[in-house]
């Protein structure tokens, strides 16, 4: 099992506009430190430090760390190993996006400004964390190896007591990869393109932005639509505001399409005539209308569509509009989760519409 949070030290703090101290909560075991104070209460926190495995709490490694350092660089709980519930929440819950205590950076709180409660919160949240990380490593012993080595090498850009804090935590729970490289690339086979895949560089040699985003890239890989099946899971925001690489990753492996006739992913996703077949039944594109150059409209602007090239088409009334635009969002909500906005005058017209895509491809707006 991953470490015990009941043998860490949880903190939480409060800070002002000014980023002045107002309130520190804590928590050992049963033990509890309330201080709703500007003061920093040094002797008790280092009593409770003494014997701790390491220290965990909600953002702490872009929040109360990086404070209490500059602060009190000499506090012993800044020694510790280091475990951060925003990011195991992450890498755990992918699915969800959030686990349900989780609210982008904020913890859901059931008193106002408590320290102390949220510290607590952090701690639950390990705990189901740990549990569920339990079961994908035992469902998955390739993603389990994987989440080791992507893990401790993203902690490691972040900090010393994260990468600790990480590898003591998944220590517990799986081994590191062998060769990270090759089973990297077998674990994506059928997730993404396997063109993309082939042409990255050894992972260690990732600059450190990439090889922090690349282990909450995985999670959300594992749970995100398939070739087949679409998911409602999103990267969540704070790691698009965190790991900014995540979302060129995500373009990386799965947006652009590749002309190997054995990548799974790319014929399956990024191929306009096969997403026509399988999606809505039809066989091909409408010959009519046509564009200047005598070539039909449909199949060029559906393909404008998956390339994510900004284009205008103004075809007549029957002309397959909805088509050309229902097509690319399957693709795009497969490919990266993304949603797409349609803008529609009549309300009839919406309702029409909706029913129509139901009925083709099996959707379920319930």
């Amino acid at each position: 099992m991953p470490l015990d949070p009941t043998n860490g030290l949880g903190i939480d703090l409060e800070l002002g506009a000014d980023q002045r101290l107002t309130a520190l909560g804590a928590i050992r075991g049963n033990e509890r430190l309330a201080s709703p104070s500007a003061t920093l209460p040094r002797a008790r926190l280092a009593a409770m430090t003494a014997g701790a495995d390491f220290v965990f709490g909600h953002n702490i490694l872009w929040h109360d760390l990086p404070w209490l350092a500059k602060q009190a660089p000499d506090l012993p709980l800044l020694a510790l190993p280091a475990v951060d519930s925003l990011v195991w929440s992450a890498l755990a819950f992918a699915e969800y996006p959030y686990h349900k205590l989780v609210k982008d950076y904020k913890l859901v709180r059931d008193t106002a400004n408590d320290p102390t409660h949220d510290a607590v919160l952090a701690r639950r949240l390990l705990e189901d964390a740990a549990q569920r990380l339990a079961h994908t490593v035992a469902d998955d012993p390739a993603f389990g190896r994987l989440l080791h080595s992507t893990t401790v090498a993203a902690m490691a850009t972040v900090s010393p007591a994260a990468a600790a804090g990480a590898a003591r935590w998944l220590d517990g729970l799986c081994l590191p990869a062998r060769d990270l490289d090759a089973e990297l690339a077998a674990w994506l086979q059928t997730r993404a393109c396997r063109t993309a895949v082939a042409a990255f560089a050894p992972c260690a040699d990732w600059p450190a932005d990439e090889r922090f985003a690349l282990p909450f890239v995985l999670a959300w890989l594992r749970v995100a639509g398939t070739a087949e099946h679409a998911s409602p899971s999103v990267l969540p925001a704070w790691v698009r505001r965190q790991a900014q690489a995540s979302r060129e990753l995500v373009a990386k492996l799965r947006e652009r399409a590749c002309a190997a006739a054995d990548c799974v992913w790319c014929r399956a996703v990024h191929d306009a005539e096969g997403l026509l077949r399988r999606w809505f039944g039809f066989p091909g594109f409408r010959k009519e209308p046509t564009l200047p150059d005598g070539g039909p409209a449909q199949p060029a602007i559906v393909g404008a569509g998956l390339a994510n090239t900004p284009h205008l088409a103004l075809l007549p009334t029957g002309g397959g509009k909805s088509l050309c635009f229902q097509l690319p969002a399957i693709a795009r909500y497969l490919r990266s989760g993304a949603l797409t906005v349609v803008v529609s005058p009549l309300q009839s017209l919406m309702h029409d519409q909706v029913d129509n895509f139901a009925e083709k491809t099996g959707a379920d707006f319930a």
